[in-house]
């Protein structure tokens, strides 16, 4: 079982790259538009029963 983190890259995160802003306010709007962070990802696959909280943490952290 895999944990996914897709960062879809709109324009608004382009020019932030292309203007050099800090990855932490990249990935802060890529959350504000709805990217799933591996850990939200893992976190749901624990309340389906896939995993455990365990394995995510040691994957994530």
């Amino acid at each position: 079982m895999a944990l996914h983190e897709v960062m879809t890259v709109t324009e608004q995160i382009e020019r932030m790259v292309t203007e050099h802003a800090s990855s932490e306010e990249v990935a802060r709007v890529a959350r504000d538009q709805g990217m799933i962070t591996l850990r939200t990802d893992g976190l749901a696959k624990v309340r389906m029963g896939l995993t455990s909280i365990a394995e995510v943490l040691r994957v994530v952290v």
